[in-house]
């Protein structure tokens, strides 16, 4: 299975004897089961290096103090923008920030049963480039239902890996 990944999920009620004589009935519905589901590799492949390259330059513009280094760098900043293939880079990062909604990033995205699939949100570590533009996982949010009778519930989360490369590549022009 090389275009998905496959994530095992597992949740249970531990001392089932001591809650089964404490509590008559016990449902605990919408159990919320969080998962980092890790894109950073699909990212670094499918995004072109002339993106992250620029990116960098940009960085350093904005940080740089000495007025002669500055100008350097504006400079290159501004030759890499003459050379580059996409022309809209603003927009086409806006295009990319949309796959990494929840509507958008859900489509990559299958739970089985009994979990089902809540709701994913950017992870808290950020792609190693300029501006944190890039997460590196999605936590996905699944829910499933235990109660004394069902005291644990196995399921899977497989991430379409190659769908959301493919996705990538097209929002930069590129072949995968």
């Amino acid at each position: 299975m090389g275009d998905r990944d496959e994530y095992w999920m597992h949740a249970q009620l531990k001392h089932l004897s001591v809650l089964k004589t404490t509590y008559g009935r016990l449902d605990l519905r919408d159990m919320d089961f969080i998962l980092d589901v890790g894109i950073h590799q699909t990212l670094k492949t499918r995004i072109p290096t002339q993106i992250i390259r620029e990116l960098e330059v940009i960085r350093d513009l904005i940080s740089e103090t000495d007025r002669g280094r500055k100008f350097k760098l504006a400079f290159k900043h501004l030759q890499m923008r003459r050379r580059r293939q996409i022309r809209d880079v603003q927009n086409t990062l806006a295009d990319l920030q949309k796959i990494f909604l929840p509507t958008t990033f859900s489509t990559f995205i299958e739970v089985e049963r009994p979990f089902r699939y809540s709701d994913s949100v950017r992870g808290s570590d950020f792609y190693d480039i300029p501006f944190q533009t890039f997460p590196k996982t999605m936590k996905v949010i699944s829910r499933t239902d235990l109660s004394l009778s069902t005291p644990a519930a196995d399921g899977k989360l497989i991430f379409k890996r190659k769908e959301l490369g493919d996705e990538i590549s097209k929002i930069f022009g590129s072949s995968p």
